[in-house]
């Protein structure tokens, strides 16, 4: 705001009460400009990558010029991939006088500062409001893997001015397992015995996976002696088998690493040639560790943390083949 003060002279004379030597009333003015509004925002948590469930912290700092003002409205509009946890925490310094009203909005929050009184008149330091606040990256349709410089923006209004500032942007990954179970041999006959090996490894885009649990079962009827031969990679946390099924569980496997797990059936006797063998396995996980209400899971829908990936081996069959032993000397006709 600009302030303009303005002198003129009217009147003088050469004695008391004499003529007034002014016939043109000279005047001058001078402006000073009154320090605005000012407002920055920062993202507190240092990670730039989140993934569905973590939370993020910002922090707004609205800086307070001198004097008398009327009302200030501090608003935050968040992008949908972000929702607030809570009201905002409100700080002002030593010098400052106001009284607030915060409004929760379905997309982030307004607090109107009204009788906002400055009277700390040193410029050593300036007066500040800052407001504390956090958010979630929620667990919705609309949030997703391919979602990138997600922010919000704050801006601020008062009587004359108005100013708008953005955060560091940060980034949503989530975790994406691809399994599949290859077997060695693929084929073999009845008492053959056929060694599977599982792989859990990341896709290309992907984040750490938490709270895996792999369960392949029941064993298809027509193989017997589930043998649990071996894991490797990622150690499971705990790992199971019986006669039909293995069930394992892993706290986590880390973006880049790969875990395995090996087991061997062997096929009845009596098996039709040419049948099809087919055991079913089942891995889920979640974007956080530990229960947490906030995380993606496996469950359905969007919570698309699964992988359904049967265990196939053939049956084969008698094998016929025909071949000419000996070899005509003599042409024929």
């Amino acid at each position: 705001t600009e302030l303009t003060n303005n002198a003129q002279v009217l009147q003088y004379a050469s004695v008391p009460t004499g003529p007034n030597f002014v016939s043109e009333v000279p005047s001058d003015s001078s402006t000073v400009t009154t320090n605005p509004f000012t407002v920055t925002k920062t993202r507190a948590s240092v990670a730039n990558q989140v993934t569905i469930g973590d939370l993020v912290d910002y922090q707004v700092v609205v800086t307070v010029p001198e004097g008398t003002h009327g009302t200030l409205t501090v608003s935050d509009v968040l992008d949908t991939e972000l929702v607030l946890v809570a009201s905002p925490t409100i700080v002002t310094s030593p010098g400052l006088t106001t009284s607030s009203t915060v409004t929760l909005t379905a997309t982030g929050f307004s607090v109107a500062f009204s009788s906002l009184v400055n009277t700390d008149t040193a410029n050593a330091a300036p007066e500040t409001i800052t407001l504390t606040y956090q958010t979630r990256v929620p667990n919705i349709s609309a949030a997703q893997n391919t979602d990138d410089a997600v922010n919000n923006a704050v801006s601020l209004n008062w009587t004359g001015g108005s100013a708008s500032v953005q955060a560091s942007t940060v980034d949503i990954e989530e975790p994406n397992l691809t399994v599949t179970a290859t077997p060695s041999p693929a084929s073999g006959d009845a008492l053959d015995t056929i060694t599977w090996t599982v792989r859990l490894r990341h896709a290309s885009d992907s984040f750490d996976a938490n709270d895996v649990l792999f369960a392949m079962g029941p064993l298809d009827a027509r193989l017997e002696n589930l043998t649990l031969v071996s894991t490797s990679g990622v150690a499971p946390t705990t790992i199971t088998s019986d006669a039909s099924s293995i069930n394992a569980s892993y706290s986590v496997i880390p973006l880049g690493q790969d875990a395995f797990i090996t087991f061997s059936a062997r096929i009845r006797a009596g098996t039709t040639i040419g049948a099809s063998l087919t055991t079913p396995t089942l891995t889920t996980w979640t974007s956080l560790p530990g229960a947490n209400a906030n995380e993606r899971d496996g469950s359905g829908s969007f919570n698309d943390y699964f992988r359904n990936v049967n265990a196939t081996a053939q049956v084969t069959g008698f094998a016929v083949s025909k071949t000419r032993t000996s070899q005509a000397t003599t042409p024929v006709g």
